[in-house]
């Protein structure tokens, strides 16, 4: 196998261990307050410098690089920029095997604690997930 082979099992088998966690937080009865704590959890500078993300497009774009999840595609606009995905490999995997959506949890509240570290004052307003629609759509506000 060569190493390309080789990151894609490791990618694979991460997100799978995420989506076992949610189900299991699921089945615990607990999965809700886990969502608060990680929401009020703010390390996202640390992280920032853990994997080298320095500009609010990077939360996306690196974290494609690192963890080939979700294939962002980001869209311009006056005041920021819109990040969209088709596919995620941690939503495909909780999808197929009756978990409960990783979203908020693995992804969302992550990204959102990543670029307020980087700029304080920006929004980051999820307006579709592939939990309910056809895409993920993150609108994020740098003005």
């Amino acid at each position: 196998m060569n190493i390309e082979q080789n990151l894609t099992i490791l990618q694979t088998a991460y997100a799978a261990a995420l989506v076992d966690a949610v189900s299991r937080f699921d089945e615990a009865g607990v999965l809700q307050e886990v969502v608060e704590r990680r929401r009020r959890h703010r390390g996202g500078a640390q992280a920032c410098r853990f994997f080298g993300v320095t500009t609010p497009r990077e939360v996306f774009t690196r974290l494609t690089e690192l963890f080939g999840c979700a294939a962002w595609e980001l869209e311009e606009e006056d005041d920021g920029f819109t990040a969209v995905t088709k596919g995620c490999r941690m939503h495909h995997l909780a999808a197929r095997t009756g978990a409960p959506s990783p979203c908020e949890l693995y992804c969302l509240e992550p990204m959102r604690d990543l670029l307020g570290a980087l700029a304080p004052g920006a929004r980051f307003e999820v307006e579709e997930t592939l939990a309910a629609g056809d895409c993920c759509r993150v609108r994020v506000r740098l003005s």
